[in-house]
C-alpha cells in the first residue's frame, strides 16, 4: 500500500508531477491517479489507498475548492489525523480546512531548494517517522559530499541513509578526480610555458666624487697587496712541484726536448636522450614486450594511477619510448599504456591527450583486454576524449565486467540502475552486475543493492 496519496483536481494533474516524483526520489512510496489499475472500479482502489496511506496531501486551487469529490477526500484525511494541505494556486478555503495551514508551492516546478516544498515533505516525514525527509528534500542536487555524510550520520536509520552515504562517495570520488584533472593541467602547462626573463641588472650608481679611504683601511689593503704578491711568487713553485712531469717526447732543435702534455682520461660515453628514445635495432621492442609480458590483466586492472606510472617507468628502463611504441603496434599491453599515459598524463615523454588516450585504448580493447576496456568505458560514458555515447560504453563496461573487472562492474550496474541517455533503466541487469562486484567485496555496490533492496 502506498505510503503518500495525493488529492487534486484531475484537470491539474500534469501539476502534480514535481510533487510526486520529488517525493519518490526521497524513497516515498506516492499514489495518484496516474497509478489506477484497469482491472478494478475507480472509486474502490481509491477508497482503498486513501483509507490505508500513512500521509494524505491535499493540493488547493480555485478548482479543487469547487469540485466536491476534492473536499470528499480532504475530510477523510481531516478525520484520520493524515493531512497535509498544500496551495498549487492562491484560493480562499471553506470550513473546515481553512483552520488548516496549507504551504504555498504555486509556481514550483521541482527545484530542490524551494522552501515550500521543503516544509510539506518534512510534514510528511513527521506523519511516515522519518524526520529528517526535508533536510533531505534540501539536499537533492547539491554537490556537497560532507553535508551527505552530515545527514547520513545524523539519520543513520532512515531508509534513504545508505543511499546518502554511496552519493557522498561518488561526490568525493568525483572531487578527487577532478584535482588531479588540475594538477595535470598545471603540470603540462608548466613544462610548455617559457622560461621567466631576468631584467637586465641595474647601472651601478656614480659617485660624484671619488672619496677618501680611512687610513685603517689603506693598512689593511696594503696587507691583501703583500699576501698577493706573496702567492703570486709562491704558488707557481708548489704547483710546478706537485704536477706530474711531462713526458719527453723528441730532442727538439737546439738541443733541448720537446714537452708534450698529458692527455686527460678518457670519460665514459655519454647516451643521448635521442639514442634512448630510437634504438638502432629491434632489441628495445622486445625488451618492452618482455617486460609487459610479465605482469598479467589481473595486476593491471588493480594498479591505480601511481602504480600505472611506476609500471611505465620500469618498462621504459628496460626499453625504451621507441621500443615501447613499436610493440604498441600489435600488443594490447603496450597499447593500453601508451593509452594509459596519455590519458592519465604518466609523463614517459608522453604528452596530456585523452583523445590520444582513448584511440590506444579502442585498440587495446578490441583485442579484448579488460583494463582497456573499462577504461574506453569510462571516457565514452563521460564524454572524455570521444564523444558522449553511453550505449557503446556499456558495451566495452559490458566486456570487461564478464571478465571479472570489479570497477566496470560496478558502473554498469549504477548504469542500468540510473539509466544513461540511449540506455533504458533495467533492474535486473543492475542487479546482476552489482552483485558480481559486491561479491567481490566492492562496497559502493554492496551499497547500492542494499538501496534498491536487493541481497548479495
Amino acid at each position: 500500500m502506498s505510503e503518500v496519496f495525493i488529492s487534486y483536481k484531475q484537470d491539474e494533474r500534469e501539476r502534480m508531477r514535481p510533487l510526486a516524483e520529488g517525493l519518490r526520489a526521497l524513497g516515498v512510496e506516492v499514489w495518484f491517479d496516474e497509478r489506477l489499475t484497469p482491472d478494478r472500479p475507480f472509486t474502490e482502489e481509491i477508497n482503498d489507498v486513501i483509507q490505508n496511506c500513512r500521509a494524505q496531501i491535499v493540493c488547493w486551487s480555485p478548482a479543487a475548492v469547487a469540485s466536491e469529490w476534492v473536499r470528499g477526500e480532504a475530510e477523510i484525511g481531516r478525520q484520520r489525523g493524515v493531512l497535509v494541505a498544500a496551495m498549487i494556486e492562491p484560493c480562499t478555503l471553506l470550513p473546515p480546512f481553512n483552520m488548516y495551514h496549507a504551504e504555498s508551492i504555486a509556481g514550483w516546478s521541482g527545484a530542490p531548494g524551494h522552501a515550500g516544498w521543503r516544509k510539506i515533505a518534512d510534514a510528511v516525514g513527521r506523519k511516515l517517522d522519518r524526520p529528517g525527509l526535508g533536510e533531505l528534500a534540501a539536499l537533492q542536487g547539491s554537490s556537497d559530499a560532507a553535508a551527505w555524510k552530515k545527514w547520513a550520520q545524523k539519520y543513520s536509520s532512515d531508509p534513504q541513509a545508505d543511499a546518502a552515504w554511496a552519493r557522498a562517495e561518488d561526490l568525493e570520488v568525483g572531487a578527487a578526480r577532478e584535482r588531479l584533472a588540475r594538477d595535470r593541467d598545471a603540470a603540462k602547462r608548466a613544462a610548455i610555458a617559457p622560461p621567466p626573463i631576468a631584467p637586465p641588472p641595474a647601472p651601478a650608481p656614480r659617485e660624484a666624487a671619488p672619496r677618501r679611504l680611512p687610513v685603517a683601511w689603506i693598512a689593511i689593503a696594503g696587507v691583501v697587496v703583500a699576501a698577493g704578491v706573496a702567492a703570486a711568487l709562491v704558488l707557481p713553485r708548489l704547483i710546478a712541484a706537485s704536477a706530474p712531469a711531462p713526458t719527453v717526447a723528441a730532442q727538439a732543435p737546439g738541443g733541448s726536448p720537446a714537452l708534450t702534455p698529458q692527455a686527460p682520461p678518457p670519460q665514459p660515453a655519454q647516451t643521448t636522450t635521442a639514442a634512448m628514445q630510437d634504438p638502432p635495432s629491434g632489441d628495445s621492442e622486445t625488451r618492452a614486450r618482455a617486460a609487459l609480458a610479465a605482469v598479467n590483466a589481473r595486476e593491471i586492472e588493480a594498479m591505480d594511477i601511481f602504480a600505472l606510472r611506476a609500471l611505465l617507468q620500469r618498462v621504459l628502463a628496460a626499453s625504451s619510448r621507441a621500443g615501447l611504441d613499436a610493440a604498441a603496434q600489435d600488443d594490447a599491453r603496450a597499447q593500453y599504456l601508451v593509452g594509459a599515459a596519455h590519458f592519465y598524463n604518466l609523463g614517459g615523454g608522453y604528452a596530456r591527450s585523452d583523445a590520444d588516450g582513448v584511440a590506444m585504448f579502442r585498440k587495446s580493447a578490441d583485442q579484448g583486454f579488460a583494463p582497456a576496456q573499462a577504461s574506453l568505458g569510462f571516457a565514452l560514458r563521460e564524454g572524455i576524449g570521444a564523444p558522449r555515447n553511453c550505449p557503446e560504453s556499456v558495451t566495452y563496461y559490458r566486456m570487461s565486467a564478464d571478465q571479472g573487472d570489479v570497477d566496470a562492474q560496478l558502473n554498469l550496474g549504477i548504469m542500468y540502475k540510473n539509466g544513461c541517455e540511449g540506455v533504458p533503466e533495467n533492474r535486473d541487469e543492475a542487479v546482476r552486475y552489482l552483485r558480481m562486484a559486491a561479491r567481490q567485496g566492492n562496497a559502493a555496490a554492496q551499497n547500492n543493492l542494499q538501496y534498491i533492496g536487493e541481497s548479495w
